[in-house]
């Protein structure tokens, strides 16, 4: 299993913590990793910041003549050390937040770092109502989007943002839904 996967079909060999058992696991999914792209450019543009700041404070070194070179020195590397908590705290945001699909039910897992997480699941027969959107080019292109859940649950409504596959996914829960509906679960 990639660390990078976004989108895993039946997937071997994974487990998590409220797993009944016989429970299967039908996908595990994240945020397209595509939409990290953002974050990932301002971390590439706060590494290279810095040179360029060194490289301007060597070509005009009498207009930084006022800041010692002991605090330009910790300066950057206060610099690049919150660059790379900003990196960490951004990867297990998006590797930690993760929605699943059983066969049984619906599980959204939302992890804020550092210390808070929050757990919410459906069971299919609690479903009411499935649609997905794809609202722009780069999910169109990309084939991403949020799928939506009605619920008559305690938590009325799930969000899976930015999902891999949306209609796959849309379909496998409505299908599912459907199904618990006809067994009269």
């Amino acid at each position: 299993m990639n660390v990078f996967t976004a989108f895993m079909e039946k997937p071997e060999n994974v487990r998590f913590a409220t797993q009944e058992p016989g429970e299967k696991i039908i996908f595990v999914l994240r945020r397209h990793f595509i939409t990290n792209f953002g974050w990932i450019f301002f971390s590439i543009l706060g590494l290279i910041l810095p040179v360029f700041y060194m490289q301007y404070s060597l070509d005009n070194p009498e207009t930084m003549q006022f800041i010692p070179s002991n605090l330009e020195n910790t300066f950057i590397i206060a610099w690049y050390v919150v660059d790379l908590i900003y990196v960490i705290e951004r990867f297990i945001t998006w590797y930690f937040n993760v929605y699943i699909v059983t066969d049984r039910r619906v599980i959204d897992i939302d992890f804020v770092p550092l210390f808070q997480k929050r757990i919410s699941e459906a069971t299919y027969a609690n479903v009411e109502d499935t649609s997905f959107s794809m609202n722009n080019l780069f999910q169109t292109i990309f084939n991403y989007g949020d799928v939506f859940m009605q619920t008559a649950a305690e938590k009325r409504e799930f969000d899976f943002h930015d999902v891999p596959n949306p209609s796959i996914v849309q379909d496998k829960i409505s299908n599912l839904a459907a199904a618990a509906g006809n067994r009269g679960e």
